[in-house]
C-alpha cells in the first residue's frame, strides 16, 4: 500500500547527525591507529638483523657495561659524568643473560614504545600521527640509536610515558618517569622542562599538579645520581668532565654540516627561499 505524502520514512530522524559522525570519527581513528601499529611493527621488524651485528656504534657500551659490573663487584665506577645508573644495572644485567642481541633487542623495544607513546600524544591533540612517526622512524638517527646499546631511546621513551601518565591524570607515575629518564641521561631534563613549562602555558591552573610532579621527578632524580655522588666520596666531583667543550661556533658549524650532509643542498635551498620569501 502506497505511503501517504505527509507521512514520514519509517525510522527518519530517529538516527542523530553527531551520533552518525561520531561513529565516522571512531572508524577513522581506528584507521590512523593501525596505521600507527603497522608502521610501528614495520620500523621495529626491519631492525631485527641488527640483533646479530653486534652492539652497535655507541663508544660508551664498554664503559657502561664495566660500569654495571662494578656496582655488582662492590666498587662502582661511572661510565661517565654523571653517570647513568639505572641504565648501567640494566644494560649488565641484560648483556649477561643474553649478550648482545638481548642488548640490542631492548633498545628496539624502547624505540617501538616511543613511537607509540608519541603516536598517542599527537592522536590526542587531534591530528594524524603517521606524518609524525614517518619523520621519525625514517630518520638515520633514529635506525642508528635502536639498534645500538645507547641510553638515548630509553630515555625519550621515558619522557614519552611521563607525557602521557601526566595527560590522564597520574602525576606520580608522571614524575617518576620523568625522573627515570633523568637519571638515565641527564640532558633530558630539559625536554621534561620543556614538557612542564608548556603545559603550564596551557594552563595555569595546573600549577599545584605540576610542581607535585616536579616534586616526584626531582626525588627519582636525586636517587639516580646518589651511586656516583658516592662514588666521588660524597662530592660532585662526578659531575665535572675532563672532555674539552667545544665552542658555540664549533657546535653550530657541526650542526650545518650534518644538516647539509643529510638534506643535500637543494632541499636546503628551497627551504631557505620559502623562510626569506
Amino acid at each position: 500500500m502506497a505511503r501517504p505524502a505527509n507521512e514520514p520514512a519509517p525510522f527518519a530522524g530517529t538516527f542523530p547527525t553527531g551520533i552518525v559522525m561520531s561513529a565516522t570519527d571512531t572508524t577513522r581513528t581506528r584507521v590512523r591507529t593501525n596505521r600507527s601499529a603497522q608502521m610501528v611493527l614495520g620500523s621495529f621488524l626491519a631492525g631485527v638483523p641488527a640483533l646479530w651485528w653486534g652492539y652497535g656504534t655507541d663508544i660508551d657500551t664498554a664503559n657502561v657495561l664495566r660500569a654495571g659490573r662494578s656496582f655488582f663487584d662492590g666498587d662502582y665506577q661511572l661510565s661517565r659524568p654523571p653517570g647513568n645508573f639505572p641504565y648501567e644495572i640494566a644494560a649488565y644485567v641484560l648483556d649477561s643473560v643474553g649478550g648482545a642481541p638481548l642488548l640490542v633487542l631492548s633498545s628496539m623495544v624502547a624505540a617501538a614504545v616511543a613511537l607509540l607513546l608519541l603516536a598517542g600524544l599527537v592522536r590526542r591533540e587531534g591530528h594524524d600521527p603517521l606524518p609524525v612517526l614517518a619523520v621519525v622512524a625514517l630518520s638515520p638517527w633514529w635506525w642508528v640509536a635502536s639498534t645500538s646499546t645507547g641510553d638515548y631511546l630509553v630515555a625519550v621513551a621515558l619522557v614519552l610515558g611521563g607525557a602521557h601518565a601526566r595527560l590522564v591524570g597520574r602525576s606520580f607515575i608522571a614524575g617518576v618517569c620523568f625522573g627515570l629518564a633523568i637519571g638515565i641521561r641527564a640532558s633530558t631534563v630539559g625536554l621534561v622542562g620543556a614538557w612542564i613549562l608548556a603545559e603550564l602555558w596551557r594552563n595555569r591552573s595546573q600549577l599545584p599538579m605540576l610542581l607535585r610532579v616536579g616534586g616526584v621527578t626531582v626525588a627519582v632524580g636525586a636517587l639516580c645520581f646518589v651511586p656516583a655522588w658516592l662514588s666521588a666520596d660524597q662530592s660532585f666531583a662526578f659531575v665535572t668532565t675532563e672532555t674539552q667543550v667545544t665552542s658555540l661556533t664549533t657546535l653550530v658549524g657541526r650542526w650545518g654540516v650534518k644538516n647539509l650532509a643529510f638534506w643535500g643542498p637543494f632541499p636546503l635551498l628551497v627551504l631557505a627561499a620559502w623562510f626569506f620569501q
